[in-house]
């Protein structure tokens, strides 16, 4: 599948990284299979993009996202068909569908680690996130 597609299966309503995790582990052809196992709902939505894609409130997500993509060099949408998707994330239960990336993506290979954390983290949990960050890449990760 391509990244306008990938794009579309993430902004599906009533859809989240679990049941589409699911859904992909069952491998469907695109798009007949897709619309057989989603939802009513999702399949409607997806169903309208398919055959009307200026219609479809989904269309909206896709051209913002390569408006995104394109206004600044090295933005990049990834995707688990796209050759920089970081394979270990396919071993998840809940991956995302998408992911949003700025910079080089060659900083994707060798040893990696991530800090991951709240969205609303107290004070002290940033400051311990910075340090632990900015440690980590003076040792070279």
């Amino acid at each position: 599948m391509n990244t306008q597609q990938w794009l579309v299966i993430n902004a599906l309503p009533g859809m989240g990284a679990l049941r589409i995790a699911q859904l992909v582990a069952r491998q469907p052809q695109w798009p007949e299979g897709w619309l057989a196992a989603l939802p009513s709902r999702a399949a409607k939505e997806l169903r309208v993009w398919l055959e009307h894609p200026a219609r479809s409130p989904l269309q909206k997500v896709v051209d913002d996202t390569l408006a995104w993509q394109k206004n600044t060099p090295n933005r990049h949408v990834l995707h688990r068909d796209h050759p920089a998707w970081p394979a270990l994330l396919n071993e998840v239960a809940d991956p995302p569908v998408v992911l949003w990336a700025q910079g080089d993506l060659d900083a994707l290979e060798g040893p990696k680690l991530a800090i991951v954390g709240t969205r609303r983290p107290t004070g002290e949990g940033s400051h311990n996130a910075q340090t632990f960050a900015r440690d980590l890449v003076r040792r070279g990760w």
